[in-house]
C-alpha cells in the first residue's frame, strides 16, 4: 500500500504547480495590465475591418445599381427579335419612303442569308424621288427603331434615259434580322 504521506506531498505538490499556472496565466493572458495593449490592438483591427466591409458593401452597392442601369439602357435599346414583323415592319418603311414623297416602284424578296444564330432576310425596293427626299427619308429611317439595315443603296439619274427630270431612281436592299431559334438538338430554322 501506498504511503499516504507520499499521497500528500503528491497532492501539495500538484496543488502548488497548479497555483503557479493560474497566476502565470493571469499576468500572461489575462492581466489587464499585461493584456490591454494587445486588446487594444486587436479591437482597433476589428474595428479596421469592419469599417472596410462597411466601405466594400457601399462599393458593392454602387455596382449593383450600375449594372442595373445597364441591364435598362440594353433592354430600352432593344435585344435582336426572335422572329421578326416582315409585313408590318415593310409596311412601315414604304409608308416612311412615301411621306417622304418618295414613289416606291417595286418590293422584291431576295433569298435569306443564314448566318450562326442570326437569319438575315432581304428585300430590294426600287423608289423614285429627289436627293433631298431620300437624305430626309435616310434620316428618318435612322432615327427609327427597325431591326433592319440598308445594306446597299445604288442611285441613278435619268440622264441615261434622256428626260430631264431630277428624279433619280434608286435600289435598296433591306436586310431584316432576326434570332435564329433551335429546335431539338442542334437543328436550326
Amino acid at each position: 500500500m501506498v504511503n499516504r504521506s507520499v499521497l500528500v506531498v503528491d497532492l501539495c505538490g500538484g496543488l502548488a504547480a497548479l497555483a503557479c499556472l493560474t497566476v502565470g496565466g493571469w499576468y500572461g493572458w489575462l492581466n489587464p495590465d499585461a493584456s490591454g495593449p494587445m486588446l487594444d490592438t486587436m479591437q482597433a483591427t476589428v474595428n479596421h475591418q469592419q469599417a472596410e466591409l462597411v466601405r466594400a458593401r457601399g462599393r458593392l452597392t454602387q455596382q449593383e445599381v450600375i449594372l442595373q442601369e445597364t441591364r435598362a439602357e440594353a433592354e430600352s435599346r432593344g435585344q435582336l427579335p426572335s422572329t421578326t414583323a416582315l409585313e408590318k415592319d415593310l409596311g412601315a418603311i414604304v409608308a416612311l419612303a412615301q411621306r417622304h414623297r418618295l414613289t416606291v416602284q417595286q418590293v422584291s424578296p431576295l433569298p435569306a442569308v443564314n448566318y450562326p444564330g442570326i437569319l438575315e432576310q432581304r428585300y430590294s425596293i426600287d423608289a423614285r424621288g429627289s436627293f433631298a427626299d431620300w437624305i430626309a427619308f435616310l434620316r428618318a429611317f435612322e432615327g427609327d427603331e427597325f431591326w433592319v439595315d440598308i445594306t446597299h443603296v445604288r442611285l441613278a439619274s435619268d440622264r441615261a434615259t434622256g428626260t430631264t427630270e431630277s428624279a433619280p431612281t434608286a435600289q435598296m436592299i433591306l436586310s431584316f434580322f432576326s434570332a435564329v431559334q433551335e429546335v431539338g438538338r442542334g437543328a436550326k430554322t
